[in-house]
């Protein structure tokens, strides 16, 4: 199979879930050229880049 050209827009609620780090890696591992249109959260102490092409579409959090 081909993989020439593949590209995938990937949109996710939070960029650092576990999930969607390796759905992304999956991809990416298969040939895709990812981009993603993630939420992030503010967490204390935490400053995580996405590792990935990323649109950063701004801060989500819990509900109260």
């Amino acid at each position: 199979m081909s993989t020439t050209n593949r590209s995938l827009v990937f949109f996710a609620p939070e960029r650092a879930d576990a999930r969607v780090v390796k759905r992304l890696r999956a991809f990416t591992d298969l040939g895709w050229q990812v981009t993603a249109f993630t939420f992030h959260r503010s967490r204390p102490g935490r400053t995580d880049s996405p590792g990935f092409a990323n649109v950063d579409l701004g801060e989500t959090q819990d509900r109260a």
